[in-house]
């Protein structure tokens, strides 16, 4: 229950130079400290944009590197076999240099998605399944055959959206 605590006028708590304001249950909030309890941004969190980013292929995704876009295609196989991301690819085999992957991280992203209600994100993004991925293009190169391709990581869920 939310109730001001009662401070003096004139007074501040202990060497308090800024103002003091009444919050909820009976904390003190010094309007010029910043909040304690805000969480730091996520690299995945996107500030709000003036005008729609430009959807491309993946085919296109080369001349985009490190700039933000939409890419749309759709899911040709997936992956659930490494510990930290669930990748998605725009190829039936993985290796296919026209190949995009989208690697959703599973210490941030895949929570979000549980508790959406979705629990396997390989019955979600199932085979044939038209997806829109927002998020910044990254160059991977292989590092045991040297092959080049491209791929966004996923750190939110509303990163990817089905139409």
């Amino acid at each position: 229950m939310w109730y001001p605590r009662q401070v003096r006028q004139g007074s501040s708590p202990a060497g308090a130079s800024a103002p003091v304001t009444p919050t909820k249950a009976g904390e003190l909030n010094r309007t010029s400290e910043v909040n304690p309890g805000a969480r730091e941004p996520l690299a995945g969190d996107r500030p709000q944009r003036t005008k729609p980013l430009k959807v491309i292929t993946p085919a296109e995704a080369a001349e985009w590197v490190d700039k933000e876009c939409k890419v749309q295609f759709t899911v040709k196989s997936s992956f659930d076999g490494f510990d930290w991301a669930f990748v998605l690819n725009s190829e039936k085999d993985h290796a296919d240099p026209k190949n995009f992957q989208v690697l959703i991280e599973k210490e941030t992203a895949v929570p979000q998605y549980k508790s959406k209600g979705i629990r396997n994100l390989d019955e979600y993004f199932k085979k044939g399944t038209l997806i829109f991925v927002t998020g910044r293009i990254q160059k991977y190169v292989n590092k045991r055959t040297g092959s080049e391709s491209y791929e966004i990581r996923v750190r939110n869920a509303d990163q990817i959206e089905l139409p």
